[in-house]
């Protein structure tokens, strides 16, 4: 058992995008030779797991291997561990489906969002331990690893190490239990949970079901009560009293996106779902474009702003050096349209299926105005900077900038892995 998750195969399968960068390894010379001394190593237990750095980013600290044999056998134990107790991670674009497909139905219900406050910090440890260092279908070379984990990083009662990619696993775990209790809750007919963020569909009560779930909680957690993360909305039911009033507030965020629908008449009639992305993201877009012109007041540098303008507006590619796992694409993408691929408006057809129409962009367009603003009014605190250092093709590259077209046309751009963590610098605690 130890052999085959800690295996040159089963490390090579756990190779990821960007890792020869990150880790100043360089897996398209030497790949063999870095799987094959990471392996050996891990089955004859000498990796160790105490030397690691920490990284304060917006209030929560996270931790990181720099030896990239430690990143491969913590990668392959949670690996390990996702099959062996059969544990499906929570997939972004299927919740998001699944929400749109929830929508459309004609059904009345209320939506309740809610979110896990502090979630890597509460969760309580000692369960995790129960289950996983007594497990014996697991090797006693993986339970030592598992307990070696423990006892580096979770010293406390509570609390998971951020940034260590085997906390996701545990979390899911630690919460397998709650996601049971939350589908068998009475009037609870869709339920989606991403990490700490969760959305629920019922017919019943919202704000006796926001207490039966805080109930269902494992001990340390709680839910967060700020109103912009729990709250519930109502899609086409009737005030208490007051029959066939329709409430109309029925618009919720969720994992980036913004979910709008309009009213309906009639029990056969479905609905129209919008789908956008959320103000949230729309303001942290801002921010980068902002914190972008700041830098370039500092270093005056051409290059750089245009390409961290053009790398906000537009899509990239990055290569994966080094994997060879079957299901392994050679390619990774994101950027504007890829993150917010599921943006649009969906109905259903003659046929009964749900059909995709297009997103009107009208919120990138407004980011286009707010980025024209920032470079070329005269009352804007760079519009100086920008007639002084850009002239010529430059000024035009930088006039033809645009989200809008950026998704639209879903226009690819090309960095290298170093460019992009650079570019990144001007932005890293936005």
């Amino acid at each position: 058992m130890s052999y085959a998750v800690l295996s040159e195969t089963a490390l090579a399968g756990v190779v990821r995008a960007g890792d020869s960068r990150r880790f100043n390894v360089d897996l398209r010379l030497h790949r063999q030779l870095i799987i094959s001394g990471a392996s050996t190593n891990a089955l004859a237990a000498t990796i160790c797991l105490k030397d690691f750095t920490t990284t304060k980013l917006k209030g929560r600290t996270y931790i990181s291997y720099r030896e990239y044999e430690k990143v491969l056998l913590v990668r392959a134990v949670a690996k390990h561990l996702k099959r062996r107790l059969a544990i499906k991670m929570p997939d972004r674009n299927n919740a998001v489906k699944g929400i749109i497909s929830a929508l459309i139905d004609s059904t009345p219900f209320h939506v309740v969002r809610c979110d896990i406050s502090s979630f890597y910090e509460s969760i309580e440890v000692e369960p995790l331990k129960e289950l996983l260092l007594y497990d014996t279908s697991s090797s006693q070379i993986v339970r030592d690893y598992l307990k070696k984990f423990f006892d580096v990083h979770c010293t406390a009662k509570f609390g998971l190490p951020r940034g260590a990619g085997i906390s996701a696993v545990l979390s899911e775990i630690a919460l397998r239990n709650f996601d049971k209790g939350v589908v068998a809750l009475a009037g609870v007919y869709r339920y989606y949970r991403y990490a700490d963020d969760i959305v629920l569909f019922t017919t019943g009560c919202p704000k006796q079901l926001l207490a039966d779930v805080s109930k269902l909680l494992p001990r340390g957690m709680k839910l967060n009560r700020n109103k912009d993360k729990s709250y519930f909305r109502s899609f086409n039911m009737t005030k208490s009293g007051n029959k066939g009033v329709v409430v109309a507030d029925t618009v919720f965020d969720f994992l980036g996106y913004q979910f709008a629908t309009t009213p309906i008449s009639g029990a056969s009639a479905s609905r129209k779902v919008d789908v956008s992305i959320s103000d949230k993201k729309i303001r942290k877009i801002k921010t980068k474009i902002f914190m972008s012109l700041l830098n370039y007041r500092k270093d005056m540098d051409n290059r750089a702003l245009l390409d961290r303008l053009f790398f906000i507006s537009s899509n990239y590619i990055v290569k994966r050096f080094g994997v060879t796992h079957y299901k392994s694409k050679k390619f990774a993408y994101s950027g504007v349209y890829f993150n917010y691929i599921n943006c649009g408006t969906y109905k259903i057809n003659k046929r009964s299926e749900i059909v995709k129409g297009e997103y009107n962009c009208n919120q990138l367009k407004q980011v286009d105005g707010y980025l024209r603003n920032l470079l070329f009014s005269r009352k804007s605190e760079f519009s100086s900077y920008i007639r002084f250092g850009f002239r010529g093709l430059d000024r035009q590259k930088l006039n033809n900038i645009s989200l809008n077209m950026g998704y639209r046309k879903k226009m690819i751009i090309r960095f290298s892995p170093e460019r992009i963590a650079y570019l990144k610098r001007a932005w890293r605690n936005e």
